[in-house]
């Protein structure tokens, strides 16, 4: 017998205290009991005996022997042993030299189970996942190269570019990813809390989109308060002397700094102005621009507020009233977002078709997750055999539609809101409207559109200012209709064992399935019935209508209960008319023999 296995035999049988004396004596009794208690199902009783030592103690205590373990360290080992238990993680006993070698069998599930950012960032190769763009006393700014980087990089957020197989939530791990979309156009930048790992934000500067955690888009007017060392990051001619091209760079970014502070990075692009509104209006010469811009559709004085040229005036007209119509409707749709989104899933899923490519995944997981149970309740181990007989009833049943559309609808709002409201914010960065009559216009974008074409006054002789404001609108190709509405919001769907309206349905509508064995092979029997009925009778189509009568299936949901479905019948020749409940079996002799629905009591009789 080998040396190693006479002493995993004598660990086994042996006390720890005999082991200690035998074999371990020459480390301090203390420095033991430390070492083997760093095995998670090591147990000690009052802190000194020893009543069972878990199967990892002796290579534990080999490692310190050969100085591959610390005593400070132990806290570290035991973590590590955690997760070689909870997950079953083979161990070569003979390759484990050091904690570090230890370490590298369980990383995965560091990464996995923790979630924290430290451990996740060991992960990744510098230069190779991601670059370190800056770090400094709060924060510390990345960009990742790869999908595994953009995934670790954004851990514990909603954002697109930590979905796919990287991903670190379960949830997502089914998702396209889209960092190959984002990266191959411009470098994403994630900015993450010193001390705060899930205090982070990601920024895409060429697609506009700066999103927090829950992938919302910041509050751009606000964002840097208290955040000095992103904006300085961003824009260090702020504070410093830069470089012409490091200006220019700066200006394509100007969108995310408050309209003040944008109005001081223009001063610095202009060099020496020679347009005389412009000066007057980077200098805030209220004296001046009411010399400059004259108009009897102005009404009041013109004045520069907070990096915004304002314009009262009598009426909005033109291209102008457009666009804040346009800004009306998109603020609208944020407000009913669950509405629009509702009536959108709901539309998409009037085909059966449609509905069914969706939501047969989640019966063919209930199938794969229970197949025991169904078995042990249906007879039956075959999900093909499973789909054919139940799958129908499951695709008709109203609640199962209704709770899905009404949980996608839950899910997707958000996003919908989000971008309706990015519409807006898009065109009210370069003009708002208010309440009162009034232009108000982004100084940085406005004096770039006076310069370039030359304006150096507003007078109603040369231009008046529902001309100016026109050009201007049309200069920037601000939004003036809506063509249709948005869709390129993310639709998200329920997941199977969520926590939605559907995944909660999906639960009962299975429950009641398998608890009623006989009651279900019943509404297998009907939905058979129905579906020849419908084949036959109606040709495939709900409704079968002659020239004497009209009967719509309203439903092709079941009660299985009474055997029914829900109809319309209408009589061409009578006028009557029928709306309610008629059982299946009965629904042939309704079709081919309408005179049986003449007589209402006769008609009560047979649903």
């Amino acid at each position: 017998m080998k040396f190693s296995n006479l002493l995993e035999e004598l660990l086994t049988e042996l006390s720890g205290d005999e082991i200690y004396q035998k074999y371990y004596s020459k480390i301090p009794h203390g420095d033991f009991l430390l070492i083997v208690n760093a095995d998670p199902q090591t147990k000690i009783d009052d802190g000194v005996k020893i009543v069972r030592m878990g199967r990892f103690s002796k290579l534990l205590i080999a490692m310190y022997q050969t100085g591959g373990l610390k005593l400070e360290d132990l806290d570290k080992a035991k973590e590590y042993l955690e997760y070689v238990y909870k997950h079953n993680t083979p161990v070569e006993i003979g390759k484990i030299k050091s904690l570090s070698d230890l370490y590298n069998i369980v990383k995965q599930y560091i990464v996995q189970d923790t979630k924290n950012f430290v451990e996740i960032l060991k992960q990744l190769t510098p230069s190779q996942d991601y670059n370190l763009l800056y770090n400094g006393e709060d924060w510390v700014i990345y960009q990742p190269l790869t999908e595994k980087g953009a995934c670790y990089l954004g851990v514990n957020t909603e954002w697109c570019t930590t979905w796919g197989p990287y991903s670190l939530n379960k949830k997502h791990k089914d998702r396209g990813n889209m960092f190959d979309s984002y990266n191959k156009r411009a470098p994403l930048y994630i900015m993450i809390n010193k001390t705060n790992h899930d205090d982070k934000f990601q920024f895409h500067f060429q697609s506009k989109q700066f999103m927090d955690v829950q992938d919302r888009q910041i509050e751009k007017s606000t964002f840097f308060m208290g955040r000095e060392e992103l904006k300085n990051y961003f824009f260090p001619s702020l504070t410093s002397e830069v470089s012409p091209e490091q200006i220019k760079l700066e200006i394509s970014r100007i969108y995310l700094l408050p309209d003040e502070e944008g109005v001081e990075l223009i001063k610095k692009s202009l060099g020496k102005i020679e347009n005389p509104l412009v000066s007057a209006i980077l200098n805030s010469d209220e004296e001046q621009l009411n010399l400059l811009v004259v108009d009897d559709d102005i009404d009041g004085d013109v004045e520069v507020y907070r990096g915004r040229f304002v314009i009262p005036v009598k009426e909005i007209r033109g291209d102008a009233e457009d666009t804040n119509r346009s800004i009306d409707h998109y603020r609208y749709e944020t407000n009913n977002g669950y509405e629009f989104v509702y009536n959108d899933v709901q539309d998409r899923y009037y085909s059966d078709d449609d509905y069914k490519t969706e939501i047969e995944p989640y019966f063919k997981t209930y199938f794969v997750e229970n197949g025991g149970e169904i078995s042990s309740s249906l007879g039956i181990k075959n999900y093909e055999i499973f789909q054919k007989n139940y799958f129908d009833n499951f695709l008709h049943n109203e609640k199962i539609k209704d709770s899905f559309i009404e949980s996608i609808t839950d899910l997707s709002r958000e996003g919908y809101e989000n971008e309706n409201d990015k519409e807006a914010d898009d065109i009210e960065k370069y003009i708002e409207f208010g309440n009162d009559d009034r232009y108000s216009v982004s100084v940085v974008y406005f004096v770039q559109f006076l310069i370039t074409k030359g304006i150096v006054n507003i007078i109603e002789d040369t231009y008046s200012v529902q001309d100016v404001m026109n050009m201007y609108i049309d200069f920037y190709d601000i939004t003036r209709e809506i063509d249709e509405p948005i869709y390129n919001f993310n639709m998200n769907y329920p997941k199977y064992d969520d926590d939605s309206s559907f995944s909660k349905e999906l639960e009962s509508y299975f429950e009641s399935l398998l608890s009623d064995s006989e009651g279900a092979e019943n509404c297998v029997e009907l939905r058979k019935k129905l579906n020849t009925i419908v084949h036959d009778l109606f040709k495939g189509q709900d409704r079968f209508e002659n020239d004497h009568v009209m009967v719509n299936i309203e439903s092709m949901d079941i009660d299985c209960g009474d055997g029914s479905v829900h109809i319309t019948y209408f009589n061409k020749d009578t006028g009557k008319r029928y709306n309610g409940k008629v059982k299946v079996d009965n629904l042939p002799s309704y079709v081919t023999n309408y005179q049986l629905f003449e007589n209402l009591i006769t008609f009560k009789k047979n649903i």
